[in-house]
């Protein structure tokens, strides 16, 4: 489809009948803005194919499998697509190929035997946020990023991966990312309306970043970073209890990876 605009794609099954034959679906000439939804689609050489600056679009619930290739592909100058809560197996190389484009989001998604790599993010890309995905039996690494490439990496579920991370450096050798631990956070001390956050070290962490929230079950919102072990968060209203969450951060060649998040620790004020 060329110069696509506000469409929805939905609730069609397509397959190949030739191996590993073009496309199920593909977006090209700025065609922004549209809804690609719960579709079944098998055997194409790529599956989704969003091209030639086509952004905005939404790639959601599909169900994608046996790619000759990658089961989807955002490529270069194709910025802000979100590709979330799909099932994508069997891919021959990468469950998710991502080209030099900005604003990628890529969530929620279980991804099942990859040739190569679960996820795979081009160089010089800039990923938005790679979270909340199920990454089963990659081939090679669950996550990957090539040469200047960058990104947020965090609360995301690896089974049967022979690496986690990866990252080129443009060398032989590939940059990996610890598995960080998730942070202790000790009961909280209050001074006035000032509280003070502590928690142990996490080895291979570089930074920590912490999140609030007014109930415990609520939605945690971030409120600021720090590289030691304790933070303190101030000017709070007096009579109300407030709730934190902390999680351990890896920082490098521009790819941030998080730990999950701790257990809540909550003080009235």
């Amino acid at each position: 489809m060329y110069d696509t605009v506000n469409s929805k794609i939905h609730n069609n099954t397509v397959s190949s009948t030739r191996t590993n034959g073009g496309y199920g679906v593909y977006l090209a000439n700025s065609s922004n803005s549209n809804d690609i939804y719960s579709n079944t689609i098998s055997q194409f050489s790529n599956s989704v194919l969003i091209v030639s600056s086509s952004a905005k679009n939404k790639i959601t619930n599909n169900t994608v499998s046996s790619a000759g290739s990658s089961g989807i592909v955002v490529n270069t100058g194709c910025n802000n697509n979100l590709i979330s809560s799909n099932i994508i197996s069997n891919s021959e190389k990468n469950g998710i190929l991502i080209g030099k484009c900005s604003g990628t989001n890529i969530q929620r998604n279980n991804i099942v035997s990859s040739g190569a790599d679960g996820i795979h993010v081009n160089s010089k890309a800039n990923v938005s946020a790679i979270t909340s995905n199920i990454l089963n039996d990659s081939g090679k690494y669950a996550i990957y990023f090539e040469k200047d490439a960058i990104g947020n990496v965090y609360l995301n579920n690896y089974k049967n991966c022979s690496a986690r991370y990866g990252y080129s450096k443009g060398e032989k050798k590939d940059y990996k990312f610890a598995n960080l631990a998730v942070p202790a956070v000790k009961p909280i001390k209050k001074s006035g309306r000032t509280v003070t956050l502590s928690w142990k070290k996490v080895g291979g962490a570089s930074v920590y970043y912490i999140y609030r929230a007014t109930s415990k079950n609520g939605a945690y919102s971030y409120v600021g970073s720090t590289k030691k072990t304790s933070f303190k968060n101030g000017k709070l209203k007096k009579g109300k209890k407030y709730y934190y969450k902390v999680s351990a951060v890896k920082v490098g060649n521009g790819v941030k990876a998080r730990s999950n998040l701790s257990s809540y620790r909550g003080k009235k004020i």
